[in-house]
């Protein structure tokens, strides 16, 4: 039940407030541009001279990065919810 909860506001909260913090902090910006960049760079070497087999091989490998640092992020918001929980708790 309480996992649920959890679930539910990381959700919430993640989708609404920590995209709006993000959108409003620079050095965060100032990365993305420098990911679009190098991202740039990367897709044209991609395209122009990878054969398919490596082309879904790095695109697998993508998915699955991509996925692991969403979770990442996911369970360290959690587990800083549950500390303040903890902690307010402990204040009673």
């Amino acid at each position: 039940m309480i996992q649920e909860v959890l679930d539910i506001l990381t959700e919430h909260l993640t989708n609404e407030r920590l995209d709006n913090i993000i959108q409003q902090d620079k050095k965060y910006q100032d990365v993305l541009e420098r990911l679009d960049t190098a991202y740039q760079k990367f897709e044209k070497i991609y395209k122009e001279t990878l054969d398919q087999e490596t082309q879904d091989i790095i695109g697998e490998y993508d998915t699955i990065s991509h996925e692991e640092s969403a979770l990442h992020v996911r369970l360290a918001y959690q587990q800083g919810m549950k500390d303040v929980m903890q902690f307010l708790l402990s204040l009673i």
